[in-house]
């Protein structure tokens, strides 16, 4: 089944201004005609059949809600209605997720309807919204914008890769033209792209799942190493900190400041936290071994020093040296 959306014509108009619900689900009254075409709605088509109504960017009727919309003037207002018959059979989320799919996912999004639809705050928890006011019998819920940003290296062929590593090998060895799948062949270390390091990386105990994903998701400072090196290096650190080298690694005394700091998960935008050789094999043993995650191999170009929320979701290899990651950030600066 497939859900799109169009204009109201007069001939939706007309349709749609028949449909009736019960108290339960509409207390607002009906809808009309002039309404319906006054350009806040769409007519919604499942299969190419009549089937709901959207409304974009229309405010709530209720001026009980007047000082809420005051705290979230970004925010865009949606609506979404059902055909009566096709009400209670589970095609809401769809609905509602092609309405959030035109809108645009990037954009936060507000509706209010009234506490005892609970049919409603079942279906827009389900699509990420979040409780934010309760206004005598009126819910409001709001749904924050996607902001992630990607800041993983894309695994391509001849990508760069740590010295002496063999090369990222992505080909195919089966093709749907032949009359059947496309199925790719990829070759490449657990150190290539985006990744973490584990204790087992340098000898010791713990594999990539020793690290909690927690340690890995939540609040970091991205943090320019150029700029605390010129400072006299007493910043306190986050738990997560990111760090923007331009490539230039840390040495063994950085890491145990970084350490003592309290930092517990380190990303870094270079294909290793240390130099090569015997120096950058201290900085993975101080920082391993004082139980820091490693994340190695970011892509930073894009981000500016700052607080942003960090989630990043490594491979499931356990006992593993290392694990790919995709790693995504958003802004927590207002």
């Amino acid at each position: 089944m497939r859900w799109t959306s169009r204009p109201v014509s007069p001939s939706d108009a007309l349709a749609m201004s028949g449909w009736r619900y019960p108290p339960t689900l509409d207390s607002c009254g009906e809808l009309t005609v002039t309404e319906l075409t006054s350009g806040w709605y769409r007519c919604a088509l499942l299969d190419d059949m009549r089937a709901g109504f959207l409304c974009f960017g229309r405010p709530a009727r209720s001026p009980k809600l007047a000082d809420q919309y005051s705290l979230y003037p970004n925010d865009t207002d949606i609506g979404l209605g059902l055909r009566p018959d096709l009400v209670g059979q589970g095609l809401g989320l769809g609905l509602l997720e092609h309405q959030i799919d035109a809108i645009g996912r990037e954009k936060p999004l507000r509706l209010a309807f009234f506490e005892k639809n609970n049919a409603a705050l079942k279906l827009y928890a389900r699509a990420g919204f979040k409780l934010c006011a309760r206004v005598d019998d009126i819910i409001m819920m709001r749904r924050e914008g996607w902001s992630w940003r990607d800041a993983s290296i894309p695994l391509v062929n001849d990508m760069q890769v740590y010295p002496g590593d063999p090369a990222f090998t992505r080909d195919s060895i089966a093709q749907s033209a032949s009359g059947g799948y496309n199925v790719t062949r990829i070759i490449m270390t657990a150190h290539n792209g985006t990744h973490i390091d584990s204790p087992h990386h340098i000898g010791l105990s713990g594999g990539t799942d020793a690290w909690p994903l927690e340690r890995l998701n939540g609040a970091c400072e991205v943090v320019d190493l150029s700029e605390w090196r010129r400072s006299d290096k007493t910043k306190r650190f986050a738990r997560r900190t990111v760090l923007k080298t331009g490539g230039e690694p840390l040495n063994e005394s950085e890491a145990l400041a970084l350490i003592e700091s309290g930092v517990r998960a380190l990303g870094v935008d270079g294909l290793s936290v240390g130099p090569q050789g015997e120096e950058g094999l201290k900085t993975h043993r101080a920082l391993l071994g004082a139980g820091v995650c490693i994340l190695e191999g970011l892509a930073l170009d894009s981000f500016q020093p700052g607080w942003y929320e960090l989630m990043c979701l490594p491979l499931s290899l356990p006992g593993c040296d290392g694990a790919p990651a995709r790693a995504m950030l958003r802004s927590l600066e207002t």
